[in-house]
């Protein structure tokens, strides 16, 4: 017998050439599917797609996060004396997104899964000793606190993030009742609740 492409080393290969061919591409297209399943999602944050600047990284005050990938700052804030009040995100190495806000050696963080980041049970905001601080997500233009009888709109960095001292330090946290977020439209597009 002959060697040829049919026939090498006395084997004979019974698959015509087209279903061979259908395999290979089937084992590719399998392939590609696992790998697309293992990539992450995309972030809900265009700030974590921005390089990182040295004043990006978290404080050393913020040891027991855990261990962070990447961070970003987003908010900062200083008073009359100098302190600064610091919000980052954070990308952590097990995926979750963390809001920090950062307070000389206080801090207080909200983590998530990038999926629930946004969603209608996860704060995207935290309070510590009379400030609240967060960010937005991309779409979100305005965000508005609601207190008791008092509204009160807060400026977006370039980075969505934002930081407010409450006009009652000892209880900002039950001053403001919800954490209202604006599209551009002026749509009403996200309510988070404090209590």
């Amino acid at each position: 017998m002959a060697e040829g492409p049919a026939n090498r080393g006395g084997l004979r290969l019974r698959c015509p050439p087209m279903r061979l061919l259908g395999g290979g591409f089937l084992a590719a297209l399998v392939i590609a599917a696992a790998a697309a399943a293992a990539t992450t999602p995309p972030l809900p944050l265009h700030v974590l797609k921005r390089p990182a600047h040295g004043y990006d990284k978290l404080p050393s005050t913020v040891k027991g996060l855990g261990a962070v990938q990447e961070s970003r700052r987003v908010a900062t804030a200083v008073d009359k004396k100098h302190n600064g009040y610091l919000v980052y995100v954070t990308l952590m190495k097990d995926k979750s997104l963390c809001v920090v806000l950062a307070q000389g050696r206080s801090y207080s963080a909200r983590c998530s899964l990038p999926a629930a980041l946004f969603s209608s049970t996860t704060r995207t905001f935290s309070v510590v000793k009379g400030l609240i601080g967060g960010v937005a997500a991309d779409g979100v233009k305005k965000v508005v606190l609601v207190g008791r009888t008092t509204r009160k709109t807060l400026p977006l960095t370039s980075d969505g993030g934002y930081i407010y001292g409450c006009p009652a330090p000892t209880n900002c946290a039950t001053w403001v009742r919800e954490v209202l977020a604006y599209n551009a439209a002026g749509k009403l597009i996200s309510t988070e609740r404090t209590h």
